[in-house]
């Protein structure tokens, strides 16, 4: 039996970012069932890392806890925000107050950025996706250093 391919992955949207009216992303082609559909898998990354950032410089939220409670609020009932915080602490071995900052200019922090970004891929895609890690380089490469 040929394994099911997730809409975030056929939308090249791996950590499924919601389509909004008023904004569109670089690479975003349209949109499906309420998420936004990007042209390569690259420009979903590109967009995800962005995203985070933004939740850094923006909004001051910086833990793991802190910035999956903002990517998948309790509010939203189809959520179950522990368990995807536990998923990613697990896969990336830190506790949920460790904190990232998601900024080029802090190199030291943007490997666990990428780490980060990886396991919210799975978390929303399902541990048994093929998650395109070349990709997910290429768009922190176009989010921080060829925008």
């Amino acid at each position: 039996m040929a394994k099911k391919i997730t809409l975030g992955l056929r939308n090249n949207n791996p950590l499924n970012i919601v389509s909004s009216q008023s904004f569109k992303w670089l690479g975003q082609t349209g949109k499906v069932g309420g998420f936004c559909k990007f042209a390569t898998m690259a420009y979903g990354y590109r967009a995800a890392f962005i995203n985070l950032s933004n939740y850094n410089k923006k909004h001051g939220i910086y833990s793991i806890r802190q910035i999956i409670s903002r990517w998948c609020p309790e509010s939203d009932k189809r959520n179950n925000t522990q368990a995807y915080i536990d998923f990613v602490c697990k896969h990336m071995g830190v506790e949920p107050q460790h904190t990232i900052v998601i900024d080029a200019a802090y190199q030291a922090d943007m490997e666990e950025a990428k780490e980060l970004v990886k396991w919210m891929a799975y978390q929303e895609q399902g541990l048994g996706q093929d998650i395109d890690l070349n990709a997910l380089e290429e768009g922190y490469e176009m989010a921080f250093h060829r925008r």
